[in-house]
């Protein structure tokens, strides 16, 4: 669990610190790992690429990335996904856009699910080596530009 000053007069930052919680509960769930194959290091900034496994059931709450693109390559299972007013499912052989700035969250439907994971500019996995070792939600929303909206 996060360890952070509660100000639960926000919220926005309660929010937040829910949302993190669960994604800090999922990637110490080892049903759930992912790994990076290409760092932004490797690509002088341009683009980070890690690979992803979900179980049935996994889901990531609506958030918003303000500088970075999302894709995915989805490689096995099925995600229901909603990027903004729009949902569609996505299967194995899929590629999935989620501009930066409109509001996303993901289901895995059918799993093991794995993804390749693109993000333009690289970068975002200073984001999960931030929320695996406790950095407070107001830092890393800061830091990455990261807001959780559920």
């Amino acid at each position: 669990m996060l360890e952070v000053d509660h100000d639960y007069r926000d919220p926005l930052r309660r929010k937040t610190e829910e949302a993190l919680d669960c994604i800090q509960h999922c990637v110490h769930n080892t049903e759930r790992t992912g790994r990076l194959s290409v760092s932004a290091a490797d690509t002088a900034g341009a683009f980070s690429l890690l690979l992803s496994h979900f179980p049935t059931g996994d889901h990531v709450p609506r958030h918003v990335h303000d500088t970075v693109d999302e894709s995915f390559y989805i490689l096995d299972g099925q995600y229901r996904i909603q990027c903004g007013e729009q949902a569609w499912s996505a299967a194995a052989g899929d590629f999935v856009f989620l501009p930066r700035g409109v509001p996303h969250s993901y289901d895995v439907v059918h799993g093991p699910a794995r993804k390749l994971i693109i993000a333009v500019p690289g970068g975002i996995e200073d984001f999960f080596d931030d929320l695996v070792n406790g950095v407070d939600p107001a830092t890393i929303t800061h830091r990455h530009g990261v807001r959780f909206l559920d």
